[in-house]
């Protein structure tokens, strides 16, 4: 009987061990950093555009052309854009927005035509 128990005791201070010599390996393991997990491609992603950054890169852009950007922009979480209101400098036949997409951190003009367009 004392066999039987020294065998069970020793069994189970064994597979203790062997248990706290594999969490020790795991732990061991070197740290990978947040930004080594980051691609250039997903970055966007990762990081969202502030309201600043989205006025920067409309600035930067065709959406210039038209006239100067007016309002608040609006962010569509369903598309992942933004939409900054564009107040056109000579009259144009529709309403335009400059839309910033946020995965590429680009801009171009939205054309917004509702109803019929009368001549100029």
């Amino acid at each position: 009987m004392r066999k039987i128990m020294f065998t069970f005791i020793i069994s189970f201070l064994m597979v203790g061990c062997t248990q706290q010599l594999v969490n020790q390996s795991v732990l061991a393991e070197p740290n990978i950093t947040v930004s080594e997990n980051i691609s250039q491609q997903n970055i966007a992603e990762v990081i969202p555009l502030s309201k600043l950054e989205v006025i920067e890169i409309a600035n930067k852009s065709e959406c210039m052309k038209i006239g100067n950007l007016s309002g608040d922009p609006f962010y569509n979480n369903y598309t992942k854009t933004w939409l900054v209101t564009i107040y056109a400098n000579k009259k144009v036949p529709c309403y335009p927005d400059c839309i910033v997409e946020e995965k590429t951190r680009t801009a171009k003009i939205n054309w917004r035509c509702v109803g019929p367009v009368s001549a100029i």
